[in-house]
């Protein structure tokens, strides 16, 4: 138990957190909205990357909206940041259990996803000769700072 003077503390440290996490969340709606557009072939952001994230991700409007404020809602970043929050939600109703499976597949599946980029670049055509140009560049930056 906690002496009362200390509860103005834990509220801080909950409202903190909550900020925090209300940050990182909206990066990981961003994230997985480019997630959903990896599915699709081709990938919607080969040609113009920028175009992309201002008028899909974002769905930036040409100053159309008359109303004072930050425009309508943005229906692809919302359902992608519910979908955060009812993953975080989950991860942390259902105990330690569960957030150590979750955090085994978030720990373990980037790593391997990695090693599997890695493994498919290492196959691809001129392969050799990036490394080769790293190698020496990395060498001559050593000698000459």
């Amino acid at each position: 138990m906690i002496h009362p003077r200390w509860v103005g503390l834990g509220y801080g440290q909950a409202i903190m957190l909550f900020l925090a996490l209300s940050y990182y969340n909206t990066l990981l709606a961003y994230s997985l909205i480019y997630v959903a557009g990896s599915l699709f072939h081709p990938l919607p952001w080969a040609e113009h990357s920028a175009s992309y994230w201002n008028d899909e991700v974002l769905n930036s409007y040409d100053g159309d909206y008359d109303g004072v404020g930050l425009g309508p809602v943005q229906w692809k970043i919302a359902v992608a940041l519910l979908v955060v929050w009812i993953v975080v939600y989950l991860s942390l109703a259902f105990g330690k259990d569960i957030l150590t499976k979750v955090t085994w597949v978030t720990v373990v599946g980037p790593v391997v996803m990695l090693l599997i980029l890695l493994a498919r670049a290492l196959t691809l055509d001129g392969a050799s000769d990036g490394i080769e140009f790293y190698r020496h560049w990395k060498v001559r930056r050593r000698c000459f700072g």
